[in-house]
């Protein structure tokens, strides 16, 4: 009875409301925001309707992060000594960046970076609250970079120590943008799609900054993370993983 009922919902709710934006989209052509607000305005989000939150995807997702983990350690490895040795010689501090970032079901995780900053530097991310607060921040945070910070950030070499959280489980590879939950609090605010997020590991590669190809904040990035989450699919993180590069050389991480 209990099967009956679980294929009685995803035929009268959760396969409508992904064919519905599944239509949508070859209207429209391309993914986008509108496409998003379609589904967020007629669905009130429940995991049922995500594929990201279905036990099948975390598997295939937990493949996907072992298996490119593994590719990105081994680059972190072989690229340490220089990378080490770049950062030490830019200016005086650690060699690593740690912070506090949410994690799955309201786990605090700490993410790792090479320290791309002046030692004392930090800027207090989590008080931006809108598009003028995020200007001065950059303004502050690009004055605080040194030269091989630069190139670190721009590249998005100083995010190689998070492929070790990837191989713990503490992360995934592509996904739901990893942040403070303070700075979350002020991007997503107090909604269902702030609560349901929380099922799923942050990620090294923000799927919302991909998809719109700059960084975004506020109800777009609800609006595209709902929209990542409902066509979720391993074939779609591949093709995400790819144009992950071109936003790299865009120079829009930022």
């Amino acid at each position: 009875m209990a099967f009956e009922i679980l294929n009685t919902l995803k035929t009268h709710y959760i396969r409508p409301a992904q064919t519905r934006l599944k239509a949508y989209l070859e209207r429209t052509g391309q993914p986008h925001v509108r496409a998003a607000e379609e589904f967020v305005r007629t669905h009130k989000p429940v995991s049922e309707d995500f594929p990201v939150f279905y036990s099948t995807s975390r598997i295939t997702q937990r493949a996907f992060d072992i298996g490119f983990g593994l590719l990105g350690a081994g680059f972190f490895a072989a690229s340490f000594i220089p990378i080490a040795a770049l950062v030490k010689l830019d200016s005086p501090g650690p060699l690593f960046y740690f912070q506090d970032r949410e994690g799955e079901r309201d786990r605090t995780i700490t993410l790792i970076k090479y320290r791309s900053m002046n030692q004392g530097s930090g800027v207090a991310a989590e008080k931006i609250v809108s598009k003028a607060d995020r200007r001065a921040w950059l303004s502050a945070y690009t004055e605080r970079l040194g030269l091989v910070g630069k190139y670190l950030r721009s590249s998005g070499l100083d995010e190689l120590p998070q492929f070790i959280s990837i191989l713990k489980g503490d992360m995934t590879l592509i996904g739901f943008r990893a942040n403070s939950s303070a700075a979350l609090d002020i991007e997503l605010g107090e909604t269902g799609w702030r609560e349901l997020r929380k099922q799923a590991r942050p990620a090294l590669i923000d799927a919302a900054l991909v998809l719109k190809g700059r960084y975004v904040t506020g109800q777009e990035l609800a609006e595209l993370e709902q929209y990542w989450a409902a066509t979720y699919s391993a074939s779609r993180n591949l093709s995400l993983l790819m144009r992950a590069s071109l936003v790299i050389l865009s120079g829009n991480l930022y």
